[in-house]
């Protein structure tokens, strides 16, 4: 199995894809490469949103970078947009 070749297309891929699309407005790729597991991808979601949930937007934001930072992840730096 390659990470870089799609995943095969199924209805919980379709469903993977137009929701992460029309919630976004496009499709991430961390979404195509989820496609290889529909069932990971779930899981994956499900945590993010425990971690989410326990902590103000923000904080959450600063933590994501903080940890990206020592791996030399790169992040586009767009502004939040504001409420």
């Amino acid at each position: 199995m390659s990470l870089l070749q799609p995943g095969e297309q199924s209805p919980d891929t379709e469903r993977m894809f137009d929701t992460d699309t029309k919630a976004m407005g496009y499709l991430p790729n961390y979404t195509t490469l989820y496609a290889h597991s529909p069932a990971a991808y779930a899981a994956w979601q499900q945590l993010n949103g425990a971690v989410k949930a326990g902590m103000e937007l923000r904080r959450y934001e600063l933590a994501t970078l903080a940890a990206a930072r020592p791996c030399a992840v790169t992040v586009p730096m767009t502004p939040r947009p504001s409420r």
